[in-house]
């Protein structure tokens, strides 16, 4: 999976269930994205890891307990995030149509820079989340496989997170809740109907 996303960077993966971890470290200010991507390294470093990844359908309820979405009670992360450095290029894993571009800085744990495709293939739609400004498709151009989305961005770019990449990855009754995708949160309620139109990244990039 990770090298069809990732294709020029090397090195050993690691699961991580990031807020479990945040519960062993309860005096740092997760909302600080510089802290926070001092605290994934040192998460990296202790599991002797290059790279991190998890988060599909995961209760966040701690590590985004001084977050806004305390207000809502949407905890449940509805993609997988890869945790990369900033300045990673990321490729597109299946011929795809850009449907969306999404420009969406800010304000704090937004999209940040953001595309979304559909996939014909596996017919799902996938956004590519928290990605520098410049980017290297445009809305309504379909893509093969391998063509180069953008990178990841910095927290003046991304939503103001640490660095990583979101994927999500939505079937046609997902999108119909929303007038566009720029809409889409992210995280939803525990019970909330729509989570069972997500679908893990694992399971259509091999």
């Amino acid at each position: 999976m990770f090298k069809k996303i990732f294709k020029n960077i090397n090195g050993k993966w690691k699961k991580i269930d990031l807020n479990e971890e945040a519960k062993k470290y309860p005096d740092v200010d997760f909302s600080d994205p510089k802290k926070c991507d001092d605290w994934i390294k040192l998460i990296n470093k202790k599991y002797k890891c290059d790279y991190s990844y998890g988060g599909f359908r995961e209760d966040r309820s701690f590590i985004w307990k001084d977050h806004y979405n305390v207000k809502q009670g949407n905890f449940i992360h509805e993609g997988e995030d890869f945790n990369v450095p900033k300045g990673t290029e990321v490729f597109l894993f299946e011929d795809g149509e850009v449907v969306e571009i999404i420009r969406d800085i800010d304000m704090f744990g937004v999209w940040g820079n953001a595309v979304v495709f559909w996939i014909p293939k596996i017919k799902k739609f996938v956004i590519h989340a928290h990605l520098d400004k410049k980017l290297y498709v445009s809305q309504g151009q379909k893509y093969p496989k391998g063509q180069k989305i953008g990178t990841i961005g910095g927290p003046s770019q991304n939503g103001h997170y640490f660095p990583h990449l979101h994927l999500q990855f939505m079937d046609e009754e997902f999108a119909k809740q929303y007038k566009k995708f720029f809409d889409v949160d992210g995280y939803s309620k525990k019970d909330s109907e729509i989570l069972k139109h997500l679908y893990h990244p694992a399971e259509f990039v091999k």
